[in-house]
């Protein structure tokens, strides 16, 4: 197993929130290398409430032996937090239910060195927040850690987002790999993102211990990556009149725009700035430092994200009324070519393509033969779509078969991007 190097530089242990921030290294030495706090905002104290308010309910559970307690919850939603926060932890009362001889964890803190050997710690964190030890390259505070069988456990991570990502994270890797370390024993960790916007939404990935060494290949890059950042800072400092040389580190770490400028407080500092400037026709008097240093460039900046909609929505309804009209030229008239000015044509017509259909019956009879020469069940992670099936049982006559498909359907909650109106068809972006 290879180290994170031999580099003599130092830095604060990596950790998921860190990991974040080298996505623009400019924020990221703003914030972790010159120390700079990041100024208070509501989603910030929205995410500590709601963590804190879900540890505290949990940590009750496991100290009375409970699978849950609906009136001591709603006691926690008396403590002052927020509305939004409120409104949260109201909808999980009922959902939030776990079984106390299980717990492993909460709110736990984990640490690995440079080696990726396990530190233990010499007492409980009492507070949220990442320590820095020394000797500790690696660290991560599990929100709720459970076993599901001797050598087996979960990992939840409560997240307030509006959308449903994906699971497969660096958290994700990062969390199984701290808890593998620290556990020997276990032989699998399901990693789960936990929506409490929506109930019991959630997305998950799960390794095994055979998979420890993709989960230490990810985690040391992504040091090696926070090692680079800050010994292009210290390259700066003692460049000692080598121009070249500081620019070049100082390139390193320059700031780089992407979806992480939804997040970060320099865009939204800087939009205000901007719109400050546009409808007073007087330069903000913003501090600069807390602005995006590319605010002129960075497209994430240029416009506010209500304007944005406003033009989703225009573009929208002029792509459909275009796309109407393009279809029904084409249908008279057949298709329309065009060429771009590298002479790469482009065409709007109708083409006969191919689909892939399963029959319902063969396909049923083929995945339960291979359940049983194998002893693998594909069965039950198949699905038929009510695209297709809902026109079938319209028909009164059906009515009965209706009812037997209302009586077994599953639903499956998820996220669609959806721009428009609320009563409007929604449409994936």
């Amino acid at each position: 197993m290879t180290t994170a190097g031999a580099s003599n530089v130092t830095a604060p242990p990596l950790s998921q929130s860190k990991q974040g921030l080298m996505a623009c290294p400019f924020l990221y030495r703003d914030r972790v290398i010159n120390g700079s706090e990041e100024a208070d905002n509501p989603f910030k104290q929205r995410g500590i409430e709601v963590h804190d308010g879900i540890a505290a309910y949990i940590e009750h559970l496991v100290k009375t032996k409970q699978t849950s307690d609906p009136a001591h919850f709603e006691t926690l939603l008396t403590t002052g937090v927020g509305m939004e926060t409120f409104e949260i932890l109201r909808s999980l009362k009922d959902v939030l239910v776990i079984d106390p001889e299980k717990v492993l964890g909460v709110e736990m803190y984990l640490a690995l060195d440079k080696k990726l050997n396990p530190i233990e710690m010499p007492e409980e964190p009492v507070r949220r927040g990442h320590r820095t030890e020394m000797g500790v390259d690696f660290e991560g505070t599990l929100d709720f850690v459970q076993f599901t069988a001797y050598n087996e456990a979960e990992i939840f991570d409560w997240k307030s987002y509006f959308n449903a990502i994906d699971a497969d994270t660096f958290q994700a890797h990062l969390y199984p790999l701290l808890l593998f370390k620290h556990y020997p024993g276990l032989e699998k960790i399901r990693f789960v993102l936990r929506f409490v916007r929506y109930g019991t939404l959630a997305r998950d990935v799960v390794f095994t211990r055979d998979q420890v060494p993709e989960l230490e290949a990810m985690v040391l890059t992504e040091r090696r990556r926070q090692l680079k950042l800050h010994d292009a800072a210290e390259t700066i400092d003692f460049a000692n009149g080598d121009i070249d040389l500081a620019l070049a580190a100082e390139q390193r770490l320059s700031p780089m725009p992407g979806n992480h400028c939804a997040w970060c407080p320099k865009m939204s500092a800087s939009i205000r700035a901007q719109f400050v400037a546009q409808t007073t026709g007087i330069a903000a008097a913003a501090n600069q430092s807390e602005c995006c240093p590319i605010a002129s460039i960075n497209p994430w900046v240029q416009q506010s994200p209500e304007d944005r909609l406003r033009y989703a929505v225009f573009m929208d309804q002029a792509r459909k009324e275009n796309a109407t009209i393009l279809r029904e030229y084409v249908q008279a008239n057949g298709p329309v070519t065009i060429k771009d000015s590298n002479g790469q044509p482009y065409t709007a017509g109708y083409d006969l393509v191919n689909k892939e259909r399963f029959p319902a019956e063969t396909t049923i009879e083929g995945l339960i033969t291979w359940a049983k020469q194998t002893g693998e069940d594909l069965l039950s992670k198949v699905f038929i779509g009510s695209t297709e099936l809902k026109p079938l049982l319209k028909a009164k006559k059906r009515q009965a078969l209706s009812d037997l498909m209302s009586s077994i359907v599953v639903t499956i909650a998820t996220n669609k991007w959806h721009i428009g109106k609320s009563d409007d068809e929604e449409e994936e972006g």
